[in-house]
């Protein structure tokens, strides 16, 4: 009975603290569709969905925080 939903509140608040970006990919999988096909529920390992959710997700956040940053902005990965 967790709220994972807290997790990802928890770190980003060790995160504001520490003063690094954390991205909560949570969301994204609650959006992402069929459970079944974005993880094996056996342990939790993600499937090529998943992963590929992961990837899209984590790099978008990243190029975003790097836009904010001045960085220059790359290719992106989400086509």
């Amino acid at each position: 009975n967790q709220d994972f939903a807290l997790w990802g509140e928890r770190v980003a608040e060790i995160g504001a603290r520490g003063g690094f970006p954390v991205v909560d990919l949570l969301p994204a999988f609650r959006a992402g569709g069929d459970p079944a096909a974005l993880y094996w529920r056996e342990d939790s390992h993600c499937r090529a969905a998943g992963y590929r959710l992961i990837g899209v997700g984590a790099s978008s956040a990243l190029a975003a925080l790097g836009s904010a940053a001045g960085l220059p902005a790359g290719e992106r990965l989400d086509r």
